[in-house]
């Protein structure tokens, strides 16, 4: 989740749109968007919209968001989670809310050899491909970035429904 990150309000200030961000946190929900709102930094540009929500039971429309940033959520989960049941659910989820050809972008201090296991497992019902992979380092710590990108759709995908709408 979000937390207390400013990570969203950092993107809007470099220009991107359409800042959504989750935490399941209450507390931390409310108290960005009322630092948000005290903020005079905020006129003439589009907010970040915080939201509380669970990314394991995301409130979003399948195919309807074109990225997702993860900093370190899927570490939280991996932490909390023995059994990795809610990683799982995560990653559907996040697999689900991608538009086709949309990019899961993941910071993590996990090392490859144990988060791309699990984020590559197409069994698990979400199948994209990594399309870019860094590990970065920051003082004495180092971290790893993963870019996913969920397949698009084929022409013949796009084909069956256009055929069902015109039924």
């Amino acid at each position: 989740g979000n937390g207390l990150s400013l990570l969203g309000e950092e993107m809007r200030a470099d220009g991107y749109l359409n800042i959504c961000a989750i935490d399941y946190s209450r507390v931390c929900t409310e108290r960005m968007r009322v630092q948000q709102n005290s903020s005079d930094d905020n006129l003439g540009t589009a907010p970040v919209d915080y939201q509380l929500g669970d990314v394991t039971n995301m409130q979003y429309q399948s195919d309807s968001v074109a990225s997702v940033l993860d900093k370190a959520t899927l570490d939280t989960m991996y932490n909390a989670d023995e059994n990795l049941v809610n990683v799982h659910l995560m990653l559907s989820e996040v697999h689900r809310v991608l538009v086709p050809g949309g990019k899961y972008v993941v910071i993590s201090y996990g090392d490859p050899q144990d988060r791309l296991p699990e984020l590559l497992d197409s069994s698990k019902g979400y199948s994209w491909s990594l399309v870019g992979q860094k590990e970065i380092k920051k003082n004495k710590a180092s971290f790893h970035m993963f870019v996913l990108q969920k397949p698009r759709q084929d022409v013949s995908d796009r084909e069956k429904q256009l055929s069902l709408r015109l039924e």
